[in-house]
This record gives structure tokens, C-alpha cells and sequence, in this order.
């Protein structure tokens, strides 16, 4: 707000919270022109400790691109295809189909990793998952004590 009306011009304040458990007090402000939340325990959360106005609060769920969400449904539903109908969403294709696993290929040359090894994601979020080192750690030493070969991604 402050920036705002140092320009002399209104800047809409929106919060979006993609944590899905736990929250910190200053992410629930009153004064927010909207806030976003990706679930509903974080909603009771909200509710609790802040003090944001109900008609100011939106329950979204996790902000994803659309065409995440596309893919996601139709390899959950075993789609390889879709006919692409005007105004539908764009033809996609699953994981096993060989286009998508051609691009996947192509990113990790990309990234200089081997792309025959599967790839295991750890991802820590902003209030942390503890020791990250150590998670990954203790991850390293099963995957080579049950002669797992793998590519670990950290994102933290």
C-alpha cells in the first residue's frame, strides 16, 4: 500500500497462499484486497488467526497452469488423445506416449542429466520440511541400499 500511495495510484494487494497445512499470521491481513487459498485447512487457518474479511477470501486450491490440470485428467483417465473440438482444451498426450517422453528426454540433455535414470523431486517449501540436507540424505542411502539407480532433483 505504501508504494501505492507514494505514486499516488491505487495497487491491488492480493495474498496467495499455496501452502496446503500450516500458514504464517502475516499472510492473513486485513487490509488485502484478496486472499487466495489452496485449501481448506488453510482456510480454518485463515479464519483463526487472521483477520481478513470472509467476502475477501477465495478457496482455489493450488494455482497451476491449465494445461497441468488438462494433462493430469487425462492420464488419469488413460486419454493418449483428445479430438480437439473447437474451443476445447489442446490435443495433449500422455506420459507414455513417445512424444512426451522424447521432450522429457530432451530436457534433461538439456540439464546435462542422464536420460535413462528416473528422476525422484524433493521439494521443500517456505516454512521447510526440516533438515533438507538430511532428507535427502537418508533418500540417497535407501536408493543405493536397495540398488535403486536415480537422478535426485532438489528444489528447495
Amino acid at each position: 500500500r505504501k508504494v501505492g500511495n507514494s505514486l499516488k495510484k491505487r495497487i491491488p494487494f492480493f495474498t496467495v497462499v499455496t501452502d496446503l497445512g500450516s500458514g504464517h499470521c502475516g499472510w492473513f491481513q486485513k487490509d488485502v484486497d484478496q486472499l487466495y487459498l489452496a485449501s481448506e485447512k488453510i482456510l480454518r487457518l485463515a479464519r483463526k488467526r487472521g483477520r481478513t474479511p470472509l467476502d475477501r477470501i477465495s478457496l482455489t486450491g493450488l494455482p497451476i497452469r491449465h494445461d497441468f490440470d488438462v494433462l493430469s485428467r487425462r492420464m488419469m483417465h488413460g486419454e493418449e488423445s483428445h479430438n480437439g473440438a473447437s474451443g476445447e482444451d489442446p490435443p495433449l498426450v500422455g506420459r507414455r506416449h513417445k512424444k512426451y517422453q522424447e521432450e522429457q528426454c530432451k530436457v534433461k540433455e538439456e540439464l546435462s542429466l542422464d536420460t535413462e535414470l528416473p528422476m525422484v523431486l524433493v521439494m521443500g517449501g517456505g516454512e521447510g520440511v526440516g533438515s533438507l540436507f538430511r532428507i535427502v540424505s537418508e533418500l540417497f542411502k535407501l536408493l543405493i541400499t536397495e540398488d535403486i539407480a536415480c537422478t535426485i532433483c532438489v528444489v528447495c
